[in-house]
């Protein structure tokens, strides 16, 4: 059976300059929050992810270790440079990971995940024990196989 993630993201202002934020679930339950970059126009590594279904394959991330990328090709977000085709280079993304990170300027177009929101010094908005709650993940969707991520925006 597929392991699905969700995201629900909330905020009252989807351009606010602090970020993204929502709450993730793994087959229903609530596992923890997402942080994200502000919506700016799918703008690759300055954007947060576009809503949408996804496909999440394993990725080993020299930086991250062991996370998931992001793959929708209708959406055109693909797993890396050379799987854009020719006539979306320079507009589709490529490379959007799910890994740790504590506040939206340390992504670039990826999804950092946490336990919980929290007013975080010296930078404001952010989310607590990415680490954590990324190796729990891990350990939630094991093999990494048949993964599936949808994100969707909450009133």
């Amino acid at each position: 059976m597929a392991t699905v993630l969700r995201v629900e993201r909330f905020a009252a202002d989807r351009q606010s300059d602090n970020g993204v934020f929502g709450r993730l679930y793994v087959d229903g339950r609530e596992v923890g929050v997402t942080c994200e970059q502000p919506w700016r126009d799918n703008q690759k590594g300055r954007s947060c992810v576009p809503e949408g279904d996804y496909e999440l394959r394993p990725w080993n991330s020299k930086r991250y270790g062991r996370v998931v990328v992001l793959v929708n090709s209708a959406l055109q977000v693909y797993a890396t440079e050379a799987d854009i085709p020719r006539e979306q280079r320079g507009i589709a993304r490529s490379a959007c990971l799910i890994h740790a990170a504590n506040w939206p300027h340390e992504l670039q177009g990826c999804i950092a995940v946490g336990r919980q929101l929290a007013h975080l010094l010296p930078h404001g908005p952010g989310i607590t024990e990415s680490r954590a709650t990324l190796q729990r993940l891990r350990s939630l969707w094991g093999d990494r196989r048949g993964l599936r991520l949808a994100i969707r925006w909450v009133p």
